[in-house]
């Protein structure tokens, strides 16, 4: 939404070709900065957290990081609290310590818990193409053409374009590492603080929201800028913050066994860390996409743009159909299925109660690792119940989980509320 504020009139004004052409050299550029800071600094976080987090800091680290994405992701802090307990509800069916299955009600279908895979496709994407089913039903017009943009004038980007949005996309970047760094918070804050930002900066003739290329780069040199960064949390935390950073965590996992966290960096001379060997094969892969991201993505990206003529009626069967099977083939047990489609069912009434459902899926992550932190923790406090309360840096913790739903669960002015409810829309 940020970046149709000057893209949108750039087209009208027949430069559609110049602002794509400068979203995607602003979107490059803030990528391969973030994923720069995050190969330095994430093995050195978590050498930190490993030094110094025990078990109870780790397990109030864990709350502090759900209590963050509940109070930010959606409209109600209270509804994502609510995403976020049902997520760990549902994610301690079947698991856990014990010799017997919790909460399975004897059936062998819960008995081993319910799959990761169903319960991510399941909410993220069949959940929104139920919403789309929906939408395309009440609105017969899906189906036609778009309508053809016609260009004028010189729709390039020259070296003196790109001189002159250097310093919007190098202030972007920083906004969006930033803020990406920070478990729970996505491209939306990101985007929204570097067009502000760029605004400010800006001298030009043009002002911001009519119509220029800096307003473009400054959004979206910010918000890609949040992709590489928000794996920081990820890797040396074991704390995923956005839906990119969950289906990293899902692909990693299904291929090798990858449990994020600072054990990932450990380093020993008497065996080799597959974990380590996994998260630098990601970071060459991610190398790997920027350079070809800065060859030829601008290409790939308007090849692309014939996907946006494809009617909804066509699409929308055939990305049900590749989610299914994609689920299938990972589990290969139709069981599965089942679970996917209920938990479609779950997404689908989320999103019509207006509820988060990144909430729930960070919790469904992160339930695991909660609850053998907990256990940890308690075991070695002798089975003191206020094991929490013990340390100096899990009190902090706590405290800032209380502090962020106090915070953001303040009633906002109504022109505030109207804003944030179109963005969300949007």
């Amino acid at each position: 939404m940020m970046t149709t504020l000057d893209g949108y009139p750039m087209t009208r004004k027949g430069q559609a070709g110049k602002a794509l052409r400068s979203a995607h050299f602003a979107s490059v550029s803030g990528d391969t900065f973030s994923d720069l800071v995050l190969f330095t600094c994430a093995p050195f976080l978590a050498i930190m957290v490993e030094g110094y987090l025990g078990f109870a800091e780790k397990a109030a680290l864990i709350l502090l990081s759900l209590a963050f994405v509940a109070a930010v992701v959606g409209a109600s802090p209270m509804k994502g609290l609510a995403a976020a307990f049902l997520g760990i509800f549902i994610a301690s069916i079947g698991t856990g310590e014990d010799l017997y299955s919790r909460l399975s009600f004897g059936t062998d279908a819960l008995a081993t818990g319910v799959p990761l895979i169903a319960a991510v496709m399941g909410v993220l994407i069949l959940g929104e193409v139920l919403c789309a089913f929906e939408q395309m039903w009440r609105d017969r017009k899906a189906a036609m053409p778009l309508p053809q943009v016609v260009q004028t004038g010189d729709n390039r980007l020259s070296w003196s374009d790109r001189r002159r949005l250097v310093p919007f996309i190098s202030v972007s970047a920083v906004v969006g590492t930033v803020v990406g760094a920070l478990p729970g918070i996505g491209s939306t804050l990101a985007a929204t603080l570097g067009y502000a930002t760029g605004d400010k900066m800006h001298k030009g003739p043009v002002p911001f929201g009519e119509g220029t290329p800096e307003g473009v780069a400054a959004t979206e040199a910010a918000n890609s800028a949040v992709s590489g960064s928000n794996l920081i949390p990820v890797l040396s935390l074991g704390i995923p913050g956005n839906v990119g950073a969950v289906f990293i965590i899902l692909a990693a996992e299904s291929i090798g066994g990858f449990n994020p966290g600072p054990s990932v960096f450990r380093f020993t001379t008497a065996e080799v860390n597959p974990e380590l060997v996994i998260a630098f094969g990601l970071f060459t892969a991610m190398m790997l996409a920027n350079i070809l991201n800065w060859i030829i993505g601008g290409r790939i990206m308007v090849a692309c743009g014939v996907m946006a003529k494809i009617p909804s009626q066509i699409l929308l069967p055939m990305v049900l159909l590749l989610t299914l099977t994609a689920v299938y083939v990972q589990e290969t047990d139709f069981t599965v299925i089942y679970f996917t489609l209920a938990f479609a069912v779950l997404g689908y009434l989320m999103r019509k109660l207006k509820i988060p459902t990144l909430p729930f899926i960070i919790a469904f992550i992160l339930a695991g690792n909660l609850e053998t932190a907990f256990r940890q923790a308690f075991a070695v406090a002798d089975g003191d119940i206020l094991f929490l309360f013990k340390s100096p840096i899990s009190l902090v913790f706590i405290a800032l989980s209380l502090a962020v739903v106090i915070f953001f669960s303040r009633p906002k002015k109504p022109a505030a509320n109207a804003a944030i409810a179109a963005e969300r829309d949007t």
